[in-house]
């Protein structure tokens, strides 16, 4: 497993760092792209928040797990997170959402 961060905005101030299959890692800012397309088209209220009375998709750490688990590590180890709200760490590749 390799770790990963999950960064939320351009200075990196907070990440959160998942595991993923090691197979993965070469190719995971694509797939983390790949989530951020399907997400707004997602029909689990898992992906969705209400803000101010409308719906808004989710693309938290939770359900990107939670989709790379089902279509990416159907066959191997599952990919989790380690920690959340965290430093970002330069040693790791990273996925901007």
């Amino acid at each position: 497993m390799t770790k990963v961060n999950i960064v939320f905005d351009d200075f990196f101030d907070d990440a959160d760092i998942i595991a993923v299959p090691d197979e993965l890692v070469s190719n995971i800012e694509a797939i983390g792209q790949e989530f951020l397309h399907w997400v707004p088209h997602a029909t689990d209220s898992d992906y969705w928040v209400i803000i101010d009375g409308r719906k808004c998709c989710n693309s938290e750490t939770v359900g990107f797990i939670k989709w790379l688990n089902s279509n990416y590590c159907a066959n191997t180890e599952k990919a989790y997170i380690v920690a959340q709200n965290t430093n970002y760490n330069p040693e790791y590749p990273i996925i901007e959402f």
